[in-house]
């Protein structure tokens, strides 16, 4: 038997490992070229979430992973959904953001809830039970809400920064914007 696929959606099965693979590996590649030719940030505010992230039990390899697919793929849904809205440009990966926005997801998955940022950024956030977790799922929920949909597709806002943690038996999100 031949092992090439024979159909259309048989190609697509094939691939589809190398797509998840590629949108990690983007995303990665995205946040080194950012965090190269972006300033220094500034320190961060007592509330940004570093203190409350004290005590964060960093995730196995394979969560770890996970977690980093679901920022990959959240990221490339926020591109996409954006690219759809007449007006609203794209959003760039931006490493101040992404810190502020990683330490305040490990803050609310320390202790077990959302709370406010106190940093000059626009966020939204979103946790769900590990088991249910992913990308679209989160999406969707913002999706959801008119006040969350409002701060997605701002067309003010060109920087993102996505952190994502576990803690709880739940996977938190934290989505920072700033102009």
């Amino acid at each position: 038997m031949s092992s090439f696929p024979r159909t259309l959606s048989d190609a697509l099965a094939l691939l589809q490992p190398f797509a998840a693979v590629l949108a990690v590996v983007y995303a990665l590649v995205t946040t080194f070229v950012t965090a190269e030719t972006t300033p220094p940030p500034p320190p961060a505010t007592p509330d940004s979430g570093s203190t409350r992230a004290e005590g964060y039990v960093a995730p196995s390899f394979d969560e770890a992973e996970e977690l980093e697919k679901i920022r990959a793929d959240f990221f490339t849904a926020v591109l996409d959904l954006r690219a759809n809205e007449p007006g609203i440009g794209p959003v760039h990966l931006d490493f101040n953001l992404q810190r502020v926005a990683q330490e305040h997801a490990e803050g609310n998955a320390v202790t077990n809830e959302e709370a406010r940022i106190d940093a000059p950024v626009a966020m939204v956030q979103n946790n769900k039970p590990a088991y249910r977790a992913n990308a679209y799922v989160l999406l969707d929920d913002f999706l959801h809400s008119p006040a969350h949909t409002r701060v997605l597709l701002d067309p003010r806002h060109e920087n993102i920064g996505i952190g994502v943690a576990q803690g709880h038996d739940r996977v938190w999100v934290v989505v920072a914007f700033s102009q």
